[in-house]
C-alpha cells in the first residue's frame, strides 16, 4: 500500500481572466500583504458558506 500524505490537499485551478482585472487583484493582494491564492481560497470559502 502507498502512504498518503497528511494535511490539506491542493488543486491547481486554471481560469481565463482579463488582464486588467488580474493586475488589479494582484495589486490589491500585495497592498493587503496576502498572496493571491490565499485571497481566492477565502473567497471560495465565503461563497460556499453562504450557499
Amino acid at each position: 500500500m502507498a502512504a498518503t500524505p497528511k494535511g490539506t490537499a491542493k488543486v491547481k485551478a486554471e481560469y481565463v481572466v482579463g488582464k486588467e482585472e488580474y493586475d488589479n487583484f494582484v495589486r490589491y493582494c500585495s497592498k493587503k500583504g496576502l498572496a493571491p491564492n490565499v485571497m481566492v481560497e477565502r473567497y471560495m470559502r465565503e461563497i460556499v458558506a453562504r450557499g
